[in-house]
């Protein structure tokens, strides 16, 4: 099938390409390499005829408006007009392994880190029956990031706006379920999919983190270690009339997590490099989040609309022991929301709004809280529908708790707005 069955222009999903995912990844209509094995014909083995191998490279310039401050207060500013070629690469394999069972696996080459493993990775069981005279999908799935596994682009893992710099300065504050565990964990659980409407999904997740010897003991240096397990949820509603697809939603997750890491110790008066052990207690999190999605897919026309809000408590018992942060109870407060307008599948545009509000603790984050506000415009053009040239701008109205001196050395919000352009290649 062509790219515009499963993406109106990727990585943003189509309902169909929902059902894809849903279904496994097996759904195909190339050549079969099958064979049965007994007597009750059962098949023993069912390949793609040619491997479901796909490639992505991404190429990306950076401009801030100011260049940044690298090293203590004083140092100079780093060279501006940051050109990543890749930004990143990556090899895909998306599709079936065996009857029922599929897999999405990414290996990608990061060009800001100079490494190469695996990221976003969501491998699934399936299997379809009839409930009520409607299609009823039961799956389990085995990934490495709460939300991965989502069908909808109003979740972080696949969310608006998609890409970014791999440079630009980020704001400090963000909730856990925004990327906090991505590919540091593994995990998995069981899903529902009826109608092609109702999703319901329940994973729990164990820490796994990449380039970290197994087990966990506390000598590693590994940081953020879930204590026991980590359980995330996902319900979500979709209504499809016409070429118009309405969903609503909530997902979150709940967790207890050891900070570890490497501190230089003075007690002897003497300074040493020493890890803190990965013994309770620890620092408790807790995301709830609601998230709707828009979509029109028309024969010239797609408009697509997303709306997130996740709201965090922390209690972090641990970080504000060892004088982390000032208060043990904290929140955080995510607002997302996009709006994408495509002609044609040639040409289009998006506007994102996302901010970050949460409470007050001068050592955690800023005596002001860790305000973060911005404004991110997207021009892009698909003259295929695997290639994509786009242009971003990013603009803050306030970075890490101001507007204006938000790092005591004169920098302002303004400084960091970041103009992104890109090539995006996907075959």
């Amino acid at each position: 099938m062509s790219c515009s069955q499963c993406h109106t222009v990727f990585p943003e999903l189509t309902p169909f390409g929902r059902q894809f995912k849903a279904g496994g990844y097996t759904q195909t209509l190339t050549k079969q390499i099958a064979e049965g094995g007994d007597d009750d014909k059962r098949v023993t083995l069912e390949l793609p005829a040619n491997v479901p191998l796909g490639v992505m490279a991404l190429v990306g310039f950076t401009h801030t408006a100011q260049a940044q401050q690298v090293g203590p207060e004083g140092s100079p500013a780093a060279k501006n007009d940051d050109l990543s070629l890749p930004q990143q690469f990556s090899i895909f394999y998306a599709g079936k392994i065996a009857p029922k069972l599929g897999a999405f696996i990414q290996l990608t080459y990061s060009g800001p880190d100079g490494t190469f493993g695996f990221d976003m990775t969501d491998i699934r069981f399936a299997h379809t029956m009839d409930l009520m005279g409607k299609q009823l999908i039961l799956g389990a799935t085995l990934n490495n990031s709460p939300t991965v596994s989502d069908l909808w682009n109003s979740t972080p893992a696949w969310g608006v706006p998609f890409i970014s710099s791999g440079s630009a300065p980020t704001p400090r504050a963000g909730t856990l379920i925004e990327g906090g565990l991505a590919q540091s964990v593994a995990g998995g659980g069981l899903y529902a999919f009826w109608n092609g409407m109702v999703y319901a999904e329940f994973d729990v997740y164990r820490s796994a983190p990449l380039g970290v010897h197994l087990p966990l003991d506390g000598t590693t240096g590994a940081t953020n270690v879930i204590q026991t397990v980590l359980p995330y949820w996902r319900l979500a509603v979709e209504k499809g009339f016409g070429n118009h697809a309405i969903s609503v939603g909530t997902f979150g997750l709940h967790g207890v997590l050891l900070p570890g890491g490497r501190y230089v110790d003075e007690s002897s008066g003497v300074p040493v490099i020493a890890t803190r052990p990965l013994t309770p207690p620890g620092d408790v999190f807790t995301d709830l989040a609601a998230d709707a999605q828009y979509q029109y897919i028309g024969e010239k026309h797609i408009i697509t609309g997303v709306l997130t809000y996740i709201h965090e408590s922390q209690s972090l018992v641990a970080t504000n022991s060892f004088g982390g942060s000032d208060n043990v109870d904290q929140e955080l407060h995510s607002v997302r929301a996009s709006a994408s307008y495509i002609y044609d599948r040639l040409v289009g545009g998006r506007v994102t709004f996302k901010s970050t509000r949460g409470s007050s603790d001068a050592t955690l984050y800023e005596a002001q809280g860790p305000r973060a506000t911005s404004m991110t415009a997207e021009v892009f053009t698909t003259p295929w529908q695997n290639t994509k040239f786009g242009a971003q701008y990013v603009g803050y109205f306030d970075f890490n708790g101001a507007a204006e001196n938000y790092d005591g050395a004169g920098r302002n919000a303004a400084h960091n707005n970041t103009l992104y352009a890109y090539v995006w290649l996907s075959f």
